[in-house]
């Protein structure tokens, strides 16, 4: 059996005084985390943002590229591209 694996490009604010997930017109994404970036916190709580925002396991969620930068590639076991930024839009509509 062949898992999907969608790599996705995004943008992390750490300290801010918010945490969620943001997609603008151009379906970039960028999330706010109010963790710091020391010792990986921000990193786990960038993970569990986007578990709980597209609906899936923490564990379908790695940092592929990324771990000590602001511009990460997300790798997301289970979706394509196309229901990753529907299920994005649909938790961006929700908070609304």
């Amino acid at each position: 059996m062949v898992i999907k694996k969608t790599l996705l490009d995004i943008k992390v604010a750490p300290k801010s005084s918010r945490s969620t997930v943001v997609l603008d017109q151009s379906s970039n994404v960028k999330l706010y985390l109010n963790s710091p970036p020391v010792n990986g916190k921000a990193n786990e709580q960038c993970i569990r943002l986007l578990a709980k925002a597209l609906g899936v396991p923490k564990s379908h969620i790695e940092i592929a590229r990324g771990a000590s930068g602001r511009n990460k590639r997300i790798a997301i076991a289970g979706l394509d591209m196309s229901e990753v930024i529907a299920r994005l839009q649909e938790n961006d509509r929700a908070k609304k």
